[in-house]
């Protein structure tokens, strides 16, 4: 760890003795004065007189026009309760003496940035500190919490069945299903569902802890989204095969063929009927208009191809037709309008689950992919088919 210590001790009195005849140093205080609030980290000069050093009181810095013969404090922003808690020592940085930013986070009380409702924020010049900007950056802290209460109400579910390749497991089917639900108080969660292999009715037992992981019957895992509308699962099946499930809460809202209408990108695995049959993924770039024409081109390991399918929603969400694609597709949309996830047979026979997202005019840089994730992913053709994992620490 980096130490950093305060303006009278980096800059020292002595006399140079060797290499320069009376070259000396001058002893200098630090104008912030004393103790760990004025603690001092990096100096940096942009020319032979003006240089600054980032300082960890009240998100201050240090400014000198002369060579460091005196020195000034300057707060970007003085109403920002915050400080050098990043570590002032590689905290700042000047590209030019007109270009420079400073690293800072807020603090609450005693420094708890857990009360705050942001975490950090970077000041920027441009004008060798005449003005500064701020950007604010959220803290990476989760402060949603859920409760069964969460999973109350109605649902649409979507999943994907792989086959287990392992040969004893005689029972072991591909498939996909779909359909529609309702969970109570107590999260028993009521499914009617329909197969690409017939019909079934389940009832299901749900709990979910208060950072949002959910578990059937001590083995399914699944994870609530934080704006509580998608919950997303890996399983094993009675018939021993793997299978990633979706929730998708059903709000009452109402839908237009319109509402398909803009670009989208769309992503899915494949399984085939027996191993190694047709199992893939794919990836795509597609146009919708306004009566739900899609057309774009689909990269799978197959190659490329162009698909041009149209698609038919009800006003309910539900999507269906692609009878170019498929005969069997089935899909639901988010409360949104952004997402949807669909099931379907292939062409080529084999069983599908696709997620379409909408795209968006947002920019986006790596801080938006910083903070905690869960993830589930479903793999083809391997006795270890299905994994679920964190990232961060995200159970209690």
């Amino acid at each position: 760890m980096k130490k950093n210590y305060t303006l009278f001790v980096i800059i020292s009195i002595g006399i140079m003795i060797s290499g320069v005849a009376n070259a000396q140093w001058a002893l200098q205080t630090n104008p912030l004065g004393s103790g760990e609030s004025a603690m001092v980290g990096k100096i940096q000069f942009v020319s032979a007189t003006e240089g600054w050093i980032n300082a960890s009181h009240n998100g201050s810095l240090l400014h000198t026009l002369n060579g460091g013969t005196t020195w000034n404090i300057v707060t970007p922003f003085s109403e920002d309760v915050d400080g050098g808690m990043s570590d002032p020592a590689v905290a700042m940085s000047w590209v030019s003496p007109t270009h420079g930013w400073a690293l800072k986070s807020f603090i609450s009380g005693t420094g708890d940035i857990t009360t705050n409702s942001n975490g950090a924020v970077l000041y920027g010049t441009t004008d060798g500190g005449s003005s500064w900007t701020k950007t604010i950056l959220p803290k990476t802290i989760e402060t949603v919490s859920y409760s069964l209460a969460d999973l109350q109400g109605n649902w649409q579910f979507h999943a994907i069945t792989a086959k287990n390749p392992d040969l004893t497991k005689t029972s072991s089917i591909a498939g996909w299903m779909y359909g529609s639900g309702t969970i109570d108080a107590s999260g028993n969660c009521s499914l009617s569902i329909i197969r690409s292999s017939g019909t079934r009715s389940i009832e299901l037992p749900m709990l979910i802890s208060s950072r949002g992981k959910i578990t059937i019957n001590g083995d399914e895992v699944g994870f609530m989204s934080a704006d509580k509308s998608t919950v997303i699962f890996t399983g094993d099946e009675d018939n021993d095969g793997y299978s990633l499930y979706v929730l998708q809460r059903v709000t009452g809202a109402t839908y237009t063929t319109s509402d398909l209408q803009g670009g989208w990108q769309m992503h899915s695995l494949s399984v085939g009927k027996t191993a190694g049959e047709n199992s893939g993924w794919a990836h795509a770039l597609l146009t919708a208009d306004a009566s739900g024409n899609f057309s774009g081109s689909l990269v799978s390991v197959g190659g490329t191809n162009t698909i041009n399918t149209t698609a038919t929603i009800a006003s309910n969400g539900e999507i269906t037709n692609l009878s170019s694609i498929s005969t069997t597709a089935h899909g639901f949309i988010s409360a949104d309008k952004k997402t949807f996830f669909l099931t379907m047979t292939g062409l080529n026979s084999d069983y599908n689950l696709a997620v379409f997202q909408k795209n968006e005019t947002a920019t986006y840089s790596l801080a938006d992919l910083q903070g905690i994730w869960q993830m589930h992913k479903l793999a083809a053709d391997d006795e270890m088919m299905r994994l679920h994992m964190q990232v961060g620490n995200v159970e209690n």
